[in-house]
This record gives structure tokens, C-alpha cells and sequence, in this order.
């Protein structure tokens, strides 16, 4: 009696890829990350951005408590005196109200060490004495060198700025992101084109407190909002806030983050 059977050789036996097979699957998985890796990057950079907002927010309650305590007056850029430890800038200022050094690091900004003026130990770590360090990250909007600008601060030296004339605090910037400049202020059209950027954005806050994202370019036209009356200054040889030269510079800036 026969008896059917099928071959051993039939039941071990494997079909493997072909090279054909190998090399589509590794063409889809290729286009597949050029096309998500973009998208992880800009879901990563959406995500600092609004870690540098919160930034900002923050800093500016301390601002407007600032402003509270001092009988309505705008934050001073710094503030100086005579002696070996003289100068303190706006940020060293506000941290009674905001108790961080960490909320002036913008999480997009590569620049290393401390603002000028600050992580100044000489004098000891006593809380009178100490003066924290500063990283690199945000300037205010400031003409320590120009006092005709009708800038948003100035030196304390130059008097106290009442939130009073500030024609439209809405529309009024007070602190800048900066990418490398190590001064406390943001005070020429040199320095427009040190704007931090978000996929071609910056991020600024205005006097009443709010944060928004906005083009370089939409902060000097069509209204200049670096100055408390938000009038431009377009003379040749002016160096004020949205003349010419900082339109120019804004523009160089948008352009170097696009």
C-alpha cells in the first residue's frame, strides 16, 4: 500500500527578500524621515519658542511689579552708583520680583557665558553683595547712548520713565530676544540684526505685559514700536529707533532667519 507524503525539503524551506525588496523598503523608510525629520524640527523649535515666551511673560510681571513698588515708573535698563560694585542691570533688578536666572535663557540660544555686569562674586555671596549671573538672551529696548530716542527704558541716572507716556503700551516693545550681544541694552540699528530667531520670527514684550511673535520687519513698519509714541525717526544721520538704518537692519535680520 502506498502511502503519500510530502518532502521533508518542501516543508523546511524559506523564502527570503529579494535584494529588489530590500532596497524599496529601505527607499520608503528613507522618504519617509526626509519628510518627518523636518517636521519633528519644527515641532522642537515651535516647542522652545513658546518655552522663550513663557520666558518672557514671566520677566514681564516682574516689570509690572517693578512698576507697582516704584510708583508707576518703567523699569530702569540699570541702575548705577559710585564704588567698586556700581553697576546692575534690569535683570539683576528684577529678581527679587522673579527669584530666577534661568527665565533669561531662551532655550533656542547657543550663546555661552553671562551678561556684562553680572556673576560678579568680588565682594563676596552675602545676599547684599552677590550679583548673580546673567546668561545671554534678551536685551531691553534702550538708548543708554542716544537719551533723545523716547525709548521704552534708560538709565535710572536719566530719571524715571512713568508708564504715563507711553502713547500705546500695547504697541510699545520693552525687551528684546538677543542672540549674542552681552550688553543689557538694545540700543543702536547695529544691534537689529542680533534678533533671536523662531522659523523666521522673534519674540518681544510690550509694555502692558503681553508677549507676541513677530516678524523683525512688523516691529519698525508700519509703525515704529521702539519708541513710546511709536513715531519713527528717519533721518540719515540719526540713529534713533526705525529710521532707515533699523528698517534696513530689521530686514537683514528677518532675512538671516528665514
Amino acid at each position: 500500500m502506498q502511502t503519500s507524503f510530502t518532502s521533508r525539503t518542501s516543508f523546511g524551506a524559506k523564502k527570503a527578500f529579494t535584494l529588489i525588496e530590500l532596497l524599496v523598503v529601505i527607499a520608503i523608510i528613507a522618504i519617509l524621515a526626509a519628510i518627518l525629520f523636518p517636521v519633528f524640527a519644527r515641532a522642537r523649535e515651535n516647542a522652545r519658542r513658546s518655552s522663550c515666551q513663557s520666558n518672557l511673560k514671566q520677566i514681564g510681571l516682574g516689570v509690572m511689579q517693578y512698576s507697582q513698588d516704584y510708583d508707576e515708573a518703567m523699569l530702569p535698563l540699570r541702575w548705577s552708583w559710585s564704588g567698586a560694585y556700581s553697576i546692575r542691570p534690569f535683570p539683576v533688578l528684577l529678581q527679587p520680583y522673579v527669584k530666577s536666572t534661568q527665565i533669561f535663557k531662551c532655550p533656542s540660544n547657543t550663546a555661552t557665558g553671562f551678561m556684562n555686569d553680572t556673576s560678579d562674586t568680588s565682594l563676596g555671596t552675602t545676599p547684599a553683595n552677590f550679583m548673580p549671573g546673567i546668561p545671554v538672551s534678551y536685551a531691553a529696548n534702550a538708548g543708554s547712548n542716544d537719551p533723545g530716542e523716547d525709548r521704552a527704558m534708560q538709565e535710572a541716572a536719566a530719571g524715571n520713565i512713568s508708564l504715563a507716556s507711553f502713547n500705546n503700551p500695547a504697541t510699545t516693545i520693552t525687551i528684546v530676544e538677543n542672540k549674542n550681544n552681552p550688553y543689557a541694552d538694545f540700543y543702536d540699528n547695529g544691534r537689529a540684526t542680533d534678533l533671536q530667531g523662531h522659523l523666521g520670527t522673534s519674540n518681544f514684550l510690550f509694555a502692558d505685559g503681553h508677549v507676541k511673535s513677530l516678524k523683525p520687519l512688523a516691529t519698525g513698519t508700519p509703525i515704529c514700536m521702539y519708541t513710546r509714541n511709536n513715531a519713527a525717526l528717519r533721518t540719515a544721520t540719526t540713529t534713533s529707533a526705525c529710521n532707515a538704518g533699523w528698517v534696513t537692519s530689521l530686514g537683514t535680520s528677518q532675512t538671516n532667519m528665514n
